[in-house]
């Protein structure tokens, strides 16, 4: 019988995946520090989307001046204020993030669903390529872009990092793909008369794609510092550009400007705490042995115990053997 004879089943199952994706919405908005991560990473987006209405960035007091009532946090080496600077950098921040992410969710997951379904030699060819890039360092290699080209934009920094840092997403997903592939649904799925690809694409990969969900916003994270430290040694971007990594590079110059340190420091912080508490709280609604751990309230000692032996009868009375049911 085909598939498209059957669309009763596959309304079950669609029906299925629907209840168990808002099963794991509700299970993450119930954890605290999921709560904690996604107020500070919208907090992020929304200063990115209100910038221009928030603060402007162009130079209006003197250079490299303490905070004070006019500037709260104090101006950079360019008489530009550190909050409005901070406010502008979340775009050059979150737009690094962002296409960095993409970049390795999506070459991951692709290359990763491919080398587990399909083994043999190409998952062999797969395999070396990803023990190959993790030993490029990501800083080392956009310092080499930047000697070639002679100059380094965002861009290039959230493309070298995407193609150097798809490698631990390609390897997940590439196991859980080999476990998904020999389940019982794939197997009836190929029994029906589906092609491999139909049934990688179906059947296999949705029920994979969990670690992806949660090295997206590690990836975010982990991109920001990457784009900020090369900001700060200046081979991220051209001079001009409002960016965290720019004021750190300023704090190099001025080692008593302490609030040009301090303050980007901490809206670095924020930001990367704030995925990493995401991806740890995804990680932990979509696994089912997590799930009830991550939950408030939860005794987690009583779940790692092993049941309670029953208590003995009291002294005088035997113990059922079951020889009475012979």
């Amino acid at each position: 019988m085909k598939l498209s004879e059957r669309p009763g089943q596959f309304a079950v199952i669609v029906r299925e995946r629907v209840r168990q994706r808002a099963g794991t919405l509700r299970v993450l908005w119930r954890t605290r520090r999921a709560r904690v991560g996604l107020v500070g990473m919208l907090s992020l987006f929304a200063l990115a989307a209100l910038a221009d209405v928030l603060a402007s960035p162009a130079p209006s007091g003197a250079l490299v001046a303490a905070p004070s009532g006019a500037h709260w946090l104090g101006t950079d080496v360019l008489g530009r204020d550190v909050l409005a600077c901070l406010i502008h950098g979340t775009r050059a921040a979150l737009a690094v993030g962002l296409v960095s992410a993409t970049i390795v969710v999506s070459v991951g997951v692709a290359l990763g669903a491919v080398s587990g379904f399909y083994g043999g030699r190409l998952d062999t060819f797969l395999t070396r390529t990803v023990e190959v890039l993790l030993s490029v360092p990501t800083i080392l290699a956009v310092l080499a872009l930047r000697g070639i080209t002679g100059d380094t934009r965002l861009l290039d920094v959230a493309i070298v990092f995407g193609v150097l840092r798809w490698t631990d997403v390609a390897r997940m997903i590439r196991a859980e793909v080999m476990r998904a592939r020999h389940s019982d649904w794939a197997v009836a799925a190929h029994a029906l008369g589906l092609s491999p690809l139909q049934v990688l694409s179906r059947h296999v990969l949705p029920d994979a794609l969990s670690p992806a969900f949660v090295a997206a916003p590690i990836a975010m994270g982990a991109a920001i510092v990457v784009d900020a430290s090369l900001a700060m040694l200046g081979a991220s971007e051209p001079a001009g550009v409002v960016t965290w990594g720019a004021l750190l590079a300023g704090a190099r110059l001025h080692r008593d400007a302490w609030w040009l340190a301090v303050f980007p420091g901490l809206a670095l912080f924020v930001a990367v705490a704030s995925f990493n508490l995401v991806g740890e709280s995804l990680r932990d609604a979509l696994d089912p042995q997590l799930r009830s751990l991550a939950l408030p309230g939860a005794d987690k000692q009583n779940l790692e115990k092993p049941a309670p032996r029953t208590s003995r009868p009291p002294r005088g009375e035997r113990e059922p053997t079951g020889e009475h049911l012979l």
